[in-house]
């Protein structure tokens, strides 16, 4: 073996054991400036996303072929 890669957690177990959150979709530019700014874009819900997040490594996600 060649590559190797580690997570703390497998995306969509069955258990939906993994940390969830929540995002917002915006360019750089969109950034608020100051936290008052920011509730007026949790309320466009075309820009809310969420998320299922856990730790890996850069191996991970390399494909790796077996011999």
């Amino acid at each position: 073996m060649r590559n190797v890669g580690a997570t703390s957690g497998l995306p969509m177990n069955e258990d939906g054991g993994l940390p969830d959150g929540m995002f917002l979709l915006m360019t750089q530019n969109e950034v608020p400036k100051t936290m008052d700014a920011l509730g007026p874009l949790l309320q466009q819900k075309e820009l809310l996303g969420s998320a299922d997040f856990c730790v890996a490594t850069d191996g991970y996600f390399r494909f790796s072929e077996f011999h």
